[in-house]
């Protein structure tokens, strides 16, 4: 099988949001990444996650629903962000 140099999968396998006493909830997502480099024939695997705060999510009520979910959207994109400069820095 021959993969792009620049081919690099990525795949979201667990969300998790827990409480924080007196400070909202945390939020993180396990991520893998399959790195092909150059000339490679196997994929270097690189495995991580990245917590971030979120104060809305879980919605209280109806009226608060469409923040709460933008505020989790916005949180996995951070939370993909903290993993990939730990992870993926060279």
């Amino acid at each position: 099988m021959r993969v792009s140099p620049c081919s690099g999968p990525v795949i979201a396998t667990d969300d998790r949001s827990d409480p924080i006493v007196g400070s909202g909830r945390d939020f993180g997502a396990i991520f893998i990444y399959r790195r092909f480099a150059r000339g490679a024939t196997q994929p270097e695997i690189l495995q991580g996650e990245g917590d971030v705060s979120i104060k809305l999510f879980p919605p209280k009520d109806d009226s608060q629903r469409k923040a709460a979910h933008a505020e989790m959207r916005e949180a996995f994109g951070r939370s993909f962000e903290k993993f990939a400069r730990k992870r993926l820095a060279r």
